[in-house]
């Protein structure tokens, strides 16, 4: 797993927006075409800063985004994902003091 990180492979499971696909070499994330959109939507407006955390996360709810299990996101999981270096291309793993820039494509810059 720590060999996986080093190569910017991210070694669990994926964040909203990313289905892990298996690869020796390279990405093992790809933004889901279902909802990768939508989500970089909601980092857009989001930033812009005219649009509260509430709305945004409403709006892309009545877009579809849901959990990976089909379920609504609460407000406190939408906040956990705005502030996920994932969507930024990072993987980011605390307890083994890592941050190495992924291999795979970032959803927000």
């Amino acid at each position: 797993m720590q060999k996986a990180e080093t190569l910017g492979r991210f070694p669990f499971k994926a964040s909203l927006g990313y289905p892990n696909v298996p690869a020796r070499n390279g990405a093992n994330l790809i933004p889901d075409p279902k909802c990768a959109s939508i989500i970089q939507k909601a980092f857009e407006l989001y930033a812009v800063g005219n649009a509260s955390r509430a709305n945004v996360l409403r709006t892309r709810t009545a877009l579809g985004l849901t959990t990976q299990s089909g379920n609504k996101l609460t407000p406190e999981t939408f906040e956990r994902m705005l502030r996920n270096p994932e969507y930024c291309g990072w993987v980011v793993i605390g307890s083994w003091n890592v941050l190495e820039k992924g291999s795979f494509e970032p959803l927000v810059s």
